[in-house]
């Protein structure tokens, strides 16, 4: 498994995010995580969210139950990160 840390905001260069806010609210957010050509395909993509103060956020892979409804997107896979509500307003980081 290889760790990639790209700090450009605009790139995606691995992979881009669609259906994403940039401004998370308490509760369920989630997005669609689409890798590009230079991922090996179905390599697995973890996600991890931490917020201002640098405290890890519950995130995860959504896998419905419903088989009508699979998890994959036509692009990418989809994400739910679940802010609490206690959680400090601030800038975090979103990480893969």
């Amino acid at each position: 498994m290889a760790q990639i840390y790209d700090s450009d905001y605009n790139s995606s260069d691995y992979f881009f995010l669609t259906n994403y806010s940039d401004v998370l609210k308490a509760g369920k957010n989630s997005f669609t995580v689409n890798p590009t050509p230079y991922l090996v395909p179905d390599s697995p993509i973890y996600i991890k969210a931490y917020d201002i103060n640098g405290n890890e956020i519950r995130s995860h892979e959504v896998k419905p139950q419903n088989a009508k409804y699979p998890e994959e997107t036509n692009t990418g896979q989809l994400y739910c990160i679940h802010i609490p509500e206690d959680t400090i307003n601030g800038v975090g980081r979103l990480l893969s």
